[in-house]
């Protein structure tokens, strides 16, 4: 088998994996609701799955963790939080972010 052969296998696979997930969720609840006690840690999901994909990203640097004031990332990131927490808006919250990060690049270096 060659290498592009086993590449699109493996997208393939993937897809047919992904596809059956979601699929399992519609036959499993597609006539009626999902349970309360299934609802409410459901609602958490999103929230966490945000969380893990950012924070790396603000507090690594090269590998190594960079939790100080002097990582213009950090603080971008911690403007942002407060602006989704005054407006609430996504975009408030990425305009805020992006500035704040220009700037403390621009000041901290």
């Amino acid at each position: 088998m060659s290498a592009d052969l086993k590449i699109w296998a493996i997208i393939g696979c993937a897809a047919a994996g992904t596809f059956l997930l979601r699929l399992s969720f519609f036959a499993l609840f597609g006539n009626r609701g999902v349970p309360a006690t299934l609802e409410r840690p459901l609602k958490y999901i999103p929230p966490a799955v945000l969380a893990a994909l950012v924070v790396p990203a603000l507090v690594m640097h090269q590998g190594a963790a960079r939790i100080s004031w002097h990582n213009p990332r950090l603080l971008a990131g911690l403007v942002a939080a407060l602006a989704t927490w005054k407006t609430g808006s996504v975009l408030w919250t990425l305009g805020a972010g992006m500035v704040g990060f220009w700037v403390f690049r621009a000041v901290l270096g």
